[in-house]
């Protein structure tokens, strides 16, 4: 079992932090010790300063996220530069399209529970479907019509799949979401994590997608598809974000990125304040 050991001797268990908790020790000061204790460890490694406080080891010079504001779980956040997705989408097999349907959609699910009945479901619509489903056995992908469904292997091209997608159903993850952004696909999320349900969020206020619980699964999913597809504000809304960026590089982004971490290391050796870098 995994132990925190703190500087006054003492080792915490997560047994041990629920019990501080019920007890009416401070979680969130367990925690704080506990992150501490880490990073210091790194700092003390590396003859940096300690952190006196987490707020200290998480402040930043110049804070980058490498999203779109669009996706951000706190669209509350104040401050901070979005550079966009750092990160390529031409990986992994190219896989093309046949066009024997009227819909054409991705699936990229994992941790789904019966995610075979799921996919079952989707035999009833106009759609061929390029799905990678690693939970998948080779009985549940032999059941699947393969006039109907590409399996995939293995990872694919999401810049491939995307070119002409109409639809992406996926647990949410902020690459995929990424891609959607800039290719214009509408996407569905079917979240596991917290920070999933807030993606799912995140394309409700946007308008170009939205999310089904597992627990509304065998409900509401087919329905969902069917809304997505046929409404037109969602399509509207995805080329509007595609064309909000449709400037974005990521040669570009990298290269940005590197020259303000560059220029931070120069401002620590007084040579000059960095000028932060922008998605724009």
């Amino acid at each position: 079992m995994e132990r925190f050991d703190f500087a006054d001797g003492t080792q915490w268990s997560l047994a041990d932090i629920k019990y501080a908790a019920w007890s009416g020790t401070s979680q969130d000061d367990v925690f704080t010790g506990a992150c501490l204790q880490v990073l210091n460890g790194f700092a003390t490694l590396h003859d940096v300063p300690c952190f006196g406080s987490l707020a200290d080891a998480i402040r930043s010079d110049v804070p980058l996220l490498t999203s779109f504001p669009e996706l951000d779980h706190y669209p509350q956040r104040r401050g901070g530069k979005y550079v966009g997705p750092a990160q390529s989408f031409n990986s992994g097999a190219e896989v093309r399209w046949r066009g024997n349907r009227r819909y054409k959609i991705f699936v990229y699910l994992h941790g789904i529970p019966e995610v075979d009945q799921a996919l079952r479901q989707l035999e009833a619509l106009d759609a061929e479907y390029i799905v990678f489903c690693p939970d998948l056995s080779a009985e549940q992908r032999s059941a699947l019509p393969r006039e109907q469904f590409h399996l995939a292997e293995g990872p694919v091209s999401i810049e491939c799949v995307l070119q002409d997608c109409d639809l992406v159903i996926s647990n949410g993850g902020h690459g995929l979401m990424s891609a959607c952004v800039l290719f214009g696909v509408n996407a569905l999320v079917i979240p596991l994590y917290i920070e999933q349900r807030l993606m799912a969020d995140c394309l409700r206020r946007a308008g170009t997608g939205s999310g089904v619980l597992l627990s509304r699964l065998n409900i509401d999913l087919v329905g969902k598809i069917v809304e997505i597809l046929e409404n037109d504000a969602y399509k509207d809304a995805a080329r509007d974000l595609r064309q909000k960026y449709h400037r974005y590089d990521l040669v570009a982004t990298l290269e940005r990125l590197a020259n303000t971490v560059t220029g931070l290391r120069c401002s620590d050796a007084g040579l000059g304040r960095p000028k932060p870098t922008s998605v724009a």
